[in-house]
């Protein structure tokens, strides 16, 4: 166990904001005496706040200056929409290994790599070739064009 000695005691320290701060401008002897650690002359030597901005070069006109000061910039939702053919869908999204449940979400296609959590998808109709019912599916969350939800639904596909 401890051995609670005299000498034991040379063991525990000041935690550190117990510590006073070092005293400067207090003599040559002390260390950080005559210009206290300021250096010589200069804003930044001065007593009271100095305040450095950078706002120019010299005598050369700074950018904030010359640009123009007018305009607006609306803040980004951070929502976009990727836009993918009906085609692609199918090859990227092979429907007999990946739905289980019938539903095939914008969760699950995120979950694959397929969008960020961030980004909707729109799929849109290229006319290639017609839409067969191969399965009970249900899309949820994800957005198509008029005529490929117009196919989607006449074929038997539910669309949430």
């Amino acid at each position: 166990m401890f051995d609670m000695n005299k000498n034991s005691f040379n063991f525990f320290a000041p935690s550190k904001t117990c510590e006073k701060g070092f005293r400067k401008g207090r003599g040559v002897g002390s260390g950080c005496g005559k210009t206290a650690g300021k250096g010589h002359k200069g804003q930044k030597a001065r007593s009271g706040k100095y305040n450095l901005k950078v706002r120019g070069y010299g005598s050369q006109t700074s950018v904030a200056r010359f640009l123009p000061k007018r305009g607006f910039k609306p803040v980004k939702t951070g929502c976009e929409t990727i836009s993918m053919k009906f085609s692609v869908f199918q090859s990227i999204f092979n429907i007999d290994h990946i739905v289980s449940d019938g539903i095939v979400s914008i969760e699950k296609m995120a979950s694959l790599g397929i969008v960020k959590r961030n980004q909707d998808l729109k799929i849109i109709d290229d006319n290639r070739f017609e839409i067969k019912k191969t399965h009970k599916i249900s899309f949820s969350g994800i957005l198509f064009s008029k005529s490929l939800k117009d196919k989607l639904l006449s074929v038997g596909y539910s669309v949430i």
